[in-house]
């Protein structure tokens, strides 16, 4: 295998993160006060552009999060004194850090605030690491209210919130988010020496030919998608042969850093039935067509160069073998 290296946001005031960041170390009879006004704090000072995609839905976050919900809360807190009882579902992780059942989370707003409280100070007293929450997106009232207890954001899917918040003491020692995206793409040369190329309708390959790929999904292998991407896109179906290349970059979309794997396919059938939502055209190419655009420069070249070269019998590339994950007991 080669590895080839290539080289105005939301405004949210946190002053009250610092007094929360002692919270969880204070008596539980503390608690009502700081939450107050902490809850109070993050309704009346956070403050998102109209134009930031999260604005519409931390709109409805905190309209949900008003007033009469903090008095609740307080309320609550006052009458119900919190005991050690009221801890949340949970379980430890192997580096000793809390995670919470995401199934089991109150959908009473004052009594996940409530429960959460009391769940931090005991999960500190008990000297665990970090806290991880992952809150449904049916659930998403909760959010402002973890928030505000001191947690932070760390991802987001389709279908529910992860926050972090760290307790130990010193800096935080919590992995980053993921921050790279995987993609891939498929080298598919028939027994004529043409290549299966494509041009989309949308993004940067619409004025040249291209290899027909993708992104990943969630808990599918490279060599799955790059069948299924090739198959979605063109319709000819494939085997797989092995991984050519990987492509490491920064600064893509979003910002995020970027893996694309360059696979070589074996295509099973050669009818051409196009993906019309998002394929403006396909075909079967003269490979040295294909590689004698003027686009391929840098890393790019180098990737084609790699699968002419395979494509030729010159180089197998690196096989790919689903294996079982673990350790043996010591």
């Amino acid at each position: 295998m080669i590895l080839i290296l290539a080289s105005s946001h939301c405004q949210m005031k946190h002053q009250f993160i610092g007094t929360l960041s002692h919270e969880v170390r204070t008596p539980l009879n503390c608690t009502c006060t700081l939450l107050t006004q902490s809850l109070t704090h993050l309704l009346t000072h956070t403050h998102l552009p109209t134009h930031s995609p999260s604005h519409s839905l931390t709109h409805s976050l905190t309209h949900s999060l008003t007033h009469p919900l903090t008095h609740s809360l307080t309320r609550s807190l006052t009458t119900h004194p919190l005991t050690m009882s009221s801890t949340l579902e949970h379980k430890l992780d192997s580096y000793n850090s809390v995670v919470v059942s995401s199934t089991s989370l109150p959908s009473d707003e004052v009594e996940f605030g409530r429960m959460l409280t009391s769940s931090l100070t005991q999960w500190k007293e008990n000297g665990s690491k970090a806290v991880w929450l992952t809150i449904p997106l049916e659930l998403a009232s909760h959010v402002p209210i973890a928030v505000a207890l001191g947690f932070s954001p760390y991802q987001a899917s389709g279908t529910s919130f992860v926050l972090s918040v760290w307790l130990a003491d010193g800096a935080s020692k919590l992995p980053f988010a993921p921050t790279t995206a995987l993609g891939v793409g498929g080298f598919v040369v028939n027994d004529k020496g043409e290549i299966l190329a494509v041009r989309e309708k949308n993004g940067p390959g619409t004025m040249f030919w291209k290899l027909p790929g993708g992104q990943v999904d969630p808990k599918e292998y490279i060599q799955e998608a790059a069948i299924r991407e090739v198959e979605e896109e063109t319709g000819i179906k494939c085997e797989f042969v092995s991984i050519l290349s990987m492509r490491h970059m920064h600064e893509a979309r979003l910002g995020n850093s970027d893996l694309f794997a360059t696979c070589l396919l074996k295509p099973l059938t050669s009818t051409i039935v196009i993906q019309e939502d998002e394929i403006a055209a396909a075909k079967w190419m003269d490979i040295d067509e294909f590689l004698g655009q003027k686009i391929w420069r840098g890393v790019y070249e180098k990737i084609m160069r790699i699968g002419h070269t395979s494509a030729m019998n010159g180089y197998e590339g690196w096989d790919a073998e689903i294996l079982p994950q673990g350790f043996g007991k010591a």
